[in-house]
């Protein structure tokens, strides 16, 4: 079997790259929710536009009940995967205060999954940040996940170095029924020191949108990409996902 990518993959060929048969590959599908407004925001749990760190940097986790504690009833430890100043792939497993910050031992220039791991799902929204911490929320933040989720449901990845993205499919959903109401969706990547542009777009009223590539879109290492949207007007609640094979060079 081929060490790289198939050009003109298979459902059996995704089926093996699942099970881990074919040597540097894996498949990979982000997905996040969240509010959609008239100015365009990342779909992301926290809302507004997400802000990239300029540098790697320690960050603490914390979460906004105090339940949320290694030992006691709610969640106790997180797992946090990322990408270091160098963009390779770092990661490391947390126990949780509750509202107290713990902080990470590794540094982090990309957030790419934060998930609970041990103990019950969170009882508070559980943060990723840096800064002040109040009563359990840091003053930045950079990845959350909300009550009884376990998972942050964010919309983005960034590529690690030595590795290509090929996205395969994705989809967009919104609940919205008022009539003459629409939500537009963006999908944008920015290759290492350039700008964050649109890939592709998309419009719909209601229900879904679903898309798929008969020839994947192509993603070097050290990309951002990220899902984005904006309301016509007011406020819609918007889910997304996107599927790509993961690639080591």
């Amino acid at each position: 079997m081929s060490q790289y990518y198939d050009p003109s993959p298979t459902s059996e060929f995704y089926f093996d790259v699942a099970n881990l048969n074919y040597p540097n590959h894996n498949v990979l599908t982000v997905f996040g929710q969240g509010n959609s407004s008239t100015d365009v925001s990342t779909i992301w749990n926290h809302g507004g536009i997400y802000t990239y760190p300029n540098v790697a940097i320690q960050m603490t986790i914390s979460s906004s009940s105090a339940s949320d504690d290694y030992g006691v009833s709610g969640a106790q430890q997180v797992y946090i995967q990322g990408l270091d100043a160098n963009w390779d792939e770092i990661s490391e497993t947390i126990n949780l205060d509750g509202q107290n910050p713990v902080t990470t031992t590794k540094s982090y220039l990309r957030i790419n999954s934060v998930n609970v791991v041990a103990g019950a799902l969170n009882i508070g929204n559980i943060y990723l940040g840096t800064g002040t911490v109040t009563d359990g929320v840091p003053a930045v933040i950079y990845g959350e996940i909300v009550i009884g989720y376990g998972s942050v449901l964010q919309s983005m990845y960034s590529v690690p170095r030595g590795h290509t993205a090929y996205m395969l499919n994705g989809s967009i959903s919104c609940g919205t029924t008022a009539a003459n109401k629409y939500v537009t969706a963006y999908l944008m990547s920015r290759p290492l020191n350039q700008v964050l542009i649109t890939r592709m777009i998309t419009t719909l009223s209601s229900g879904h949108n679903l898309y798929s590539f008969d020839a994947p879109i192509r993603f070097e290492a050290k990309t951002d990409i990220e899902a984005r949207c904006q309301s016509s007007s007011g406020t819609d609640y918007v889910s997304s996902h996107y599927q790509f094979v993961i690639v080591k060079e």
